[in-house]
């Protein structure tokens, strides 16, 4: 996503508390061959030192084998508003256009 204004940016207690209350996302990690993703369910903890991420992966998904506490992850989490096409703006002078 390419974020235009800062008007759009989120800061990390909405972003976390939006996350929170979809639940569900794209966990990602970089394995030896590449990237790696895992659509899961997930639950976030939150103390005023940490913020934890908590969810479930089976044996043979290949993202176990990262998950030894020294690789990150990146969850991704979108909503149903996650992308706008261009072809529904009234008109054309209110976004980039593909050349």
């Amino acid at each position: 996503m390419h974020i235009l204004r800062s008007m759009f940016a989120w800061d990390r207690d909405d972003a976390l508390k939006f996350a929170a209350s979809r639940g569900f996302g794209a966990v990602v990690g970089n394995g030896e061959a590449g990237p790696i993703s895992s659509h899961v369910p997930f639950r976030i903890s939150r103390t005023p030192d940490a913020v934890t991420v908590q969810f479930h992966l089976t044996a043979r998904n290949k993202l176990a084998e990262l998950a030894d506490g020294k690789n990150p992850f990146l969850l991704i989490v979108s909503g149903p508003d996650a992308y706008v096409s261009n072809d529904w703006y009234a008109t054309p002078d209110h976004v980039s256009l593909a050349l």
